[in-house]
């Protein structure tokens, strides 16, 4: 009766750890507008040749209750020279329950940054994105912008501010296309709290710019623990997102908690 008893328990902590795992993997990908939050060149870790960093996770259930998921991403940076980078970024999230899919997401985005002068950038970008949760068949952005950076170092790193037009392409799956052109203004900082411990946040607000009324607002607060000197970290983000106009059936606001590990390598 006993060794029932540890089994039905051990059954049911390995039974959680998958659901939460899933669960993170639910959750990451109910983000309508990330593909459009492009992550900035000053937040990106330094590198002298190139970045590769690269997250995955996943899980998988069958039996009375069937679950499956993965949540995968990849950033890659490198730079040309001293006033040229280039940034991309890609990443999947798809997560079903007992046949049913509840998340289907992808994204993908290119920036490449220009130093004109100490302090300033200016940038252009692509981005391209779907995304199930939002009834997005697909979106694509491409435009620039300018971008000043590193003004208080020594207290925040990084730190910056931005603003961009940014032409958008999207189509949704009741057949409505929209082509606004939007701006995009931004304020992104991290602090960096010990040697092991990070914080920061990133704000946005993305107006269309024939029409102010219709407008997306995103905020984020990450938490950032180095496990590893170099090549582990464990992110934690809290993020609270904001629509205007949303389609049918889709709400306003969305309220995310997200969770990962990250391994890098680069040279």
């Amino acid at each position: 009766m006993r060794h029932i008893k540890e089994v039905s328990i051990m059954r049911i902590i390995v039974i959680a750890a998958i659901l939460l795992a899933a669960a993170g993997n639910f959750v990451s990908a109910q983000v309508r507008t990330e593909d459009v939050r492009v992550r900035p060149p000053e937040s990106w870790p330094k590198r002298e040749v190139y970045g590769l960093d690269i997250t995955l996770g996943g899980s998988y259930l069958r039996g009375n209750v069937e679950n499956s998921g993965i949540s995968g991403g990849l950033d890659f940076n490198t730079t040309i020279s001293r006033r040229h980078q280039i940034f991309i970024q890609a990443s999947k999230d798809y997560a079903e329950f007992n046949d049913l899919v509840l998340v289907d997401k992808d994204k993908a985005s290119l920036l490449y940054a220009y130093k004109i002068r100490e302090r300033w950038n200016i940038f252009v970008n692509t981005t391209h994105a779907h995304n199930e949760a939002i009834k997005l068949k697909y979106r694509t952005t491409n435009g620039g912008g300018v971008c000043y950076h590193s003004f208080l170092s020594g207290l925040l790193d990084p730190v910056l501010l931005s603003a961009a037009i940014m032409p958008e392409y999207e189509t949704f799956k009741d057949g409505v296309t929209h082509t606004p052109t939007r701006g995009n203004f931004r304020l992104n900082f991290g602090y960096p709290v010990t040697s092991h411990f990070a914080a920061g946040a990133d704000l946005m607000y993305m107006p269309r710019l024939t029409r102010f009324a219709d407008y997306r607002m995103y905020g984020e607060a990450y938490f950032k623990f180095k496990i590893t000197d170099n090549t582990l970290d464990f992110k934690m983000t809290v993020t609270d997102e904001y629509e205007s106009r949303p389609r049918p059936g889709v709400k306003f606001n969305d309220l995310i908690t997200g969770f990962a590990l990250v391994v890098k390598l680069g040279k």
